[in-house]
């Protein structure tokens, strides 16, 4: 799992896993919604997993922009980076309905003394 597993590569495949199901729901609902707009019927339609997922998901996530390493290799992907990038992937998903997931982390974080909860 992303939060208790103590072997990095194993918490960041968990999130690679939800950074692709992002992709590909994204790529239903853009479908979808031209579909919809020239008036033909959805063939495909997104089950909207991750925005099933977001209020567990999201906490997770940011736990994960916490663990920023000063000595990282410049190019060594990281877990900080694949939160990071899934939650950037997550919110272009669900839109808006990240907000109320994510603003307790930002308004409890913002004005931490530990900067690795404000980067």
């Amino acid at each position: 799992t992303i939060n208790t597993d103590t072997n990095e590569d194993v918490a960041k495949a968990a999130i690679e896993f939800w950074t692709s199901l992002c992709e590909v729901e994204q790529d239903l609902i853009d479908e979808a919604d031209d579909l919809q707009s020239r008036g033909r019927p959805v063939e495909n339609p997104c089950m909207r997993y991750v925005a099933a997922a977001v209020s567990h998901l999201v906490p997770i996530l940011t736990s994960t922009l916490t663990k920023q390493e000063e000595d990282a290799e410049e190019d060594a992907f990281t877990l900080q980076m694949a939160g990071q990038l899934c939650l950037t992937n997550v919110s272009q998903t669900v839109e808006d309905a990240v907000v109320p997931v994510l603003a307790p982390f930002v308004q409890q974080h913002i004005q931490n003394e530990n900067w690795r909860y404000r980067d």
